[in-house]
């Protein structure tokens, strides 16, 4: 009895041994799961470095390792440190870290990884890399506010993986801008140069930014501005001509106005309309009859703003007692004949030609007299130097029936009407970059019209308040050669 009970107390003591010896001992602990991989990194504007970094996590009691399963198949994959130690067998967390380039397609793709213990056990996941998709985004504020009339030009940053374009958005715009770039591909900086604001009302512009798929806005507020009116400069060939029976005055306001007439000499003179609209450049149309007497006529116009009558302008119209003097140069259909004709037979006609290089007396430098005779049958005498009829078209398109007067470094001297002086020269250019001046001499030293640089098909003109009565004014092209049409004189008394 005394023996079974001895037997009994060792075996309960040797059981107990082993249940606390397994409880002292450590679990085996061998874990890892699959993972998502961005497809690039949202970087902040200039430091995208073209690869994206992401952490398995790993949880063991052994030291382990990992490898790319078929590495050759997943060069886009790095694995960083792959080796992880773990000497005291205890239950650790670790993390392995991946480095992986930017995904450039438009699909997913993936690789396995192995992970394999000290003891021999394996584990294997799956890590995938998600699809580019494409992505724009502005770095820092994308909301901006300005004074109404006051230039200036913001810059954003642009964060963008793709290729984008930006433009006006117009349902919520009510100003437009110049935005620079327009287009790109990736990060940029772009500069927005909102229009200034004339109206009385808040202005907002909206450029909106796109790639496929997403979209990011710039907003840009002008504030209202102060209600203005203002006298735009009057142009002499609408408003001052002797014959002209019709004109316009331009002026600039941001409210609604109103006109009245002053005074006026001008025979039947009659404003279109007595009230409208603001705008820039606000055109008010006007009607009169033609000055057939000898005296200069005038009529002098108010314009007021509706909401603060004190806002005014007023602009006078001036209907010169003269007449106007209108050459083209333009050849007519199936013939040869040109505007100006020979004063006597020792001068050469002036020969239409569709060369680029040919000219009149180019090498000699003796000017020819021409005359023009109107429809009325009056005669007026031009002088020219280097010149000749070319026939090209305004972008330079030869065998149209479009004529030029092409001058090669030289001049045309305007007539000398008796009782009048030149009081206004016009006329149209294809040249492009040149310049032109009127001057009192052939060689161009006393310049009595300001010296101007034109671009193609540009509109060149000059007025002149004390030029002298019965002299004539030089047109002198100072570089190179040029091609002029559709010339206009005013003389008047």
């Amino acid at each position: 009895m005394k023996r079974s009970a001895i037997l009994c107390i060792a075996a309960t003591f040797l059981l107990q041994s082993c249940l606390m010896e397994d409880m002292s001992a450590p679990q085996s602990v061998f874990e890892v799961a699959d993972v998502t991989v961005p497809a690039d990194s949202a970087a902040s504007y200039g430091t995208g470095t073209g690869t994206v970094t992401a952490y398995v996590t790993v949880r063991s009691t052994e030291s382990w390792s990992a490898d790319i399963c078929d590495s050759d198949l997943s060069s886009w994959l790095e694995i960083a440190s792959p080796d992880c130690s773990n000497p005291g067998g205890v239950d650790m967390t670790q993390k392995l870290k991946l480095v992986c380039e930017d995904n450039e397609y438009y699909s997913p793709r993936s690789a396995r990884l192995r992970f394999t213990a000290k003891s021999g056990k394996t584990r294997e996941i799956t890590v995938t890399q998600k699809a580019k998709s494409d992505r724009i985004s502005v770095d820092g504020d994308n909301k901006f506010s300005l004074a109404a009339e006051i230039e200036s030009t913001i810059k954003v940053k642009l964060l963008s993986n793709a290729d984008w374009t930006a433009e006006l958005d117009t349902l919520l715009s009510t100003c437009e801008a110049k935005v620079s770039p327009s287009s790109g591909n990736g990060d940029a900086i772009v500069s927005i140069t909102p229009s200034l604001n004339y109206s009385t009302s808040t202005a907002v512009t909206v450029i909106r930014f796109s790639v496929p798929g997403d979209t990011v806005r710039v907003s840009v507020t002008r504030e209202a501005d102060q209600a203005f009116m203002g006298a735009y400069p009057v142009n002499i060939s609408q408003n001052k001509m002797p014959a002209d029976t019709s004109g316009v005055l331009i002026f600039n306001c941001n409210s609604q106005w109103y006109a009245e007439v002053l005074e006026s000499s001008i025979r039947d003179f009659a404003l279109n309309t007595l009230q409208g609209e603001g705008g820039m450049e606000t055109e008010l149309p006007f009607t009169m009859s033609a000055n057939e007497g000898q005296e200069t006529r005038y009529a002098s116009v108010k314009l007021s703003l509706s909401s603060d009558p004190d806002k005014s302008v007023t602009l006078t119209v001036v209907q010169r007692a003269g007449f106007t003097l209108y050459l083209d140069f333009t050849k007519v259909a199936d013939e040869d004949s040109c505007p100006l004709q020979p004063t006597e037979d020792k001068y050469p006609q002036i020969p239409f030609t569709e060369s680029d290089a040919a000219s009149l007396n180019n090498s000699g430098g003796e000017p020819y007299c021409y005359k023009f005779t109107t429809a009325e049958g009056n005669e007026y005498v031009f002088e020219i130097k280097n010149g000749l009829f070319n026939i090209y078209g305004y972008y330079g398109t030869k065998g149209v029936s479009d004529g030029y007067l092409r001058l090669s470094q030289g001049y045309m001297k305007f007539p000398a009407v008796e009782g009048y002086r030149l009081a206004y020269v016009e006329f149209k250019t294809a040249a492009t970059n040149k310049k032109f001046c009127i001057a009192s001499d052939p060689e161009g030293t006393e310049v009595v019209g300001k010296t101007q640089v034109v671009a193609k098909e540009a509109t060149v003109s000059w007025e002149f308040e004390d030029t002298e009565y019965g002299k004539s004014y030089y047109e002198v092209v100072l570089l190179t050669k040029s091609r002029q049409h559709d010339l206009k004189l005013l003389y008047v008394k």
